[in-house]
């Protein structure tokens, strides 16, 4: 079967700028998630977390394909083990958000359900998504995958076997984005660490 291009793809393929603007853009972000683990570094400065949690250095990392986009995600602070997950991951997914996100899962999810349930308020006060996927590795805000934190759902906190909840972060607003991440981390971590 021969290969046929449209006008539009060979416009694409013919103009090696795109991909250089590409990589340029990239690298700032990386320098913006950079940005991001200094203030939440900060942050976890100021709390009594399990240690475990904080050995964990952060990483940052990117990929061409989820979704058919390219993203960027840094992983901070976090630990990993085949069952007991705390994960905070901010992300870039081109051409659609940024977002900031904790997964909760094994016994990091059940020593935190109550504390989060009890307090969801502060949770649903900042606009806050909850997980509705079957996976916890998917970031997108579609309505397979997430829907905003209610006074109605909040019960899935109690009963879901993994947890995410997520604070989407528009675009326009990367200058905000080592701000707004640290300052949800902060909310999550006055909920889940500081006794009732």
């Amino acid at each position: 079967m021969p290969v046929n291009f449209s006008e539009a793809e060979f416009s694409l393929l013919a103009d090696a700028d795109i991909l250089i603007s590409k990589r340029r853009i990239q690298d700032k972000i990386f320098t913006l998630l950079q940005q991001t683990q200094q203030a939440l570094t900060r942050v976890v400065q100021h709390q009594a977390l399990p240690a475990a949690i904080t050995t964990f250095t952060g990483k940052i990392a990117k990929g061409e394909n989820y979704r058919l986009l390219p993203y960027m995600i840094l992983d901070y602070p976090a630990a990993f083990s085949l069952e007991d997950i705390f994960a905070y991951r901010t992300m870039f997914y081109w051409g659609n958000f940024f977002s900031a996100t904790v997964h909760l899962q094994g016994r990091y999810l059940q020593e935190h359900r109550q504390a989060l349930y009890a307090r969801a308020g502060a949770l649903i006060a900042r606009h806050v998504y909850i997980s509705t996927g079957r996976s916890p590795w998917h970031y997108h805000y579609g309505a397979d995958n997430y829907t905003p934190l209610t006074w109605q759902n909040k019960e899935k906190i109690l009963h879901d076997p993994f947890v995410k909840l997520s604070q989407k972060i528009a675009l326009k607003d990367w200058p905000q984005v080592p701000e707004t991440s640290a300052g949800f981390l902060q909310t999550l971590l006055e909920i889940m660490f500081t006794p009732s």
